[in-house]
């Protein structure tokens, strides 16, 4: 006999799966509003900021979404499973990110067996892994290298870099890209 725990569960499961479906619908449409230029329009900057005003979703999140929206239209296993609702947004990004065309039943199948956060590493750990056999991933390192400097309002100005990971002590390197900007 099931329990009210069990009833919950199941409840919580399909409506996670419906949810899912609804998410993978709204990367495709978003993903092909991106493309049509449906969301140009005054003072509109782009379709996460569209989507912001209009959907009420974070600026960043519909970006990310639109994003994977269009990777998944090349993953047609990952797409699918995703429109069945197996798949949820948090999986579906991860697996837009780092799959291809020749791999996305393989990135699939991890992703059925493993949490999100399994999922995250084992991606961040393929990436790592085949950056270091790039022969252009140290060119790319050092055009990510710099400074970058905010105006607050309350007059404060947060500051945010990356350095090489080569230095010892990275506070020469640091001090040398203040004085610069």
């Amino acid at each position: 006999m099931a329990t009210r725990a069990d009833e919950v569960e199941s409840e919580l499961c399909e409506l996670a799966a419906l949810i899912h479906a609804a998410n993978a619908d709204l990367m495709r449409l978003l993903a092909e509003f991106d493309q049509l230029g449906g969301w140009v329009g005054v003072g509109i900057r782009s379709v996460g900021h569209w989507a912001a005003i209009n959907l009420g979703i974070d600026a960043r999140t519909a970006a990310r979404q639109a994003t994977a929206g269009r990777r998944l239209a090349e993953l047609p296993a990952i797409a699918a499973a995703c429109a069945a609702g197996e798949i949820g947004w948090a999986k579906a990004r991860v697996l837009a990110d780092v799959a291809d065309p020749g791999t996305d039943e393989r990135w699939l199948g991890l992703a059925r067996e493993m949490s999100v956060t399994q999922l995250v590493r084992c991606a961040r750990a393929y990436r790592r892994a085949e950056d270091a056999d790039d022969p252009e991933r140290l060119e790319r390192a050092r055009q990510r290298r710099g400074i970058w400097l905010f105006d607050e309002p309350d007059e404060a100005m947060p500051v945010y870099g990356t350095v090489a990971s080569r230095f010892q002590d990275p506070a020469p390197s640091i001090s040398a890209a203040l004085s610069r900007s």
